[in-house]
């Protein structure tokens, strides 16, 4: 399992490639295709199969080209939580119409909470709804079955950053349901890298120990 990162979404949000043996999963689909399959990475996923696009949420900086990968890839599912499903089509619950403009996606998602346990080419995928940001944020757990050397990997979208934590100020957000969000991954007791939405990388256990938020 390998993930590569793509900086590149509105308001610097990041979007995720994971990787395995034989398929790969987009995480917030942010940036275009051209953003993927002009990188590095091309040959390799040309070479699997696209299992799934995950959206942590739905704000508009995180989905902003789901509809040109839905376009590229009409067979594949788009995965996002049923609270947040109707983000896909007002722009008010996007926010998109406070920062960018109003944008709406001709898209049918499927309920991300299907995932959840599941055991995909050898990944064990867990969701976790974390609302607080917004009614639908969710964190996303990859375990690699097969590879016991490697640190798993937690997406965490807007709950968790680096030293700080998502807003509550947007639509649907909530700080009391941010609270009871982050309680739920100081309870995790594994260590996993934290992959988030917006900045730099980290590990569970170092934003336990230095998060003022934690």
């Amino acid at each position: 399992m390998t993930v590569k990162v793509f900086p590149y979404g509105p308001l610097g949000s990041n979007m995720y490639v994971l990787i395995s043996n034989a398929c790969w999963f987009l995480i917030d689909p942010s940036c275009k295709p051209d953003a993927v399959f002009m990188s590095r990475a091309a040959d390799e996923l040309k070479a699997k199969e696209l299992k799934g696009i995950i959206i942590t949420h739905g704000h508009f900086d995180h989905l902003a080209a789901c509809g040109l990968w839905s376009e590229k890839f009409p067979d594949v599912p788009v995965y996002i939580h049923p609270e947040d499903a109707i983000c896909l089509k007002d722009p008010r619950k996007n926010c998109s119409l406070d920062f960018a403009g109003p944008e709406t996606f001709d898209i049918t998602p499927e309920d991300i909470m299907d995932l959840n346990g599941g055991v995909i080419d050898g990944l064990k995928i867990t969701v976790l709804h974390t609302p607080g940001h917004c009614k639908g944020q969710c964190a996303i757990i990859f375990e690699d079955t097969e590879r016991e050397d490697l640190r798993d990997v937690m997406f965490t979208g807007d709950l968790l950053f680096k030293g700080s934590i998502g807003r509550t100020d947007l639509y649907d957000g909530d700080y009391k349901e941010m609270q009871r969000s982050l309680e739920m991954l100081k309870s995790i007791e594994k260590d996993y890298t934290v992959l988030p939405g917006h900045g730099p990388s980290s590990t569970l256990n170092i934003e336990k120990a230095t998060n003022p938020f934690l």
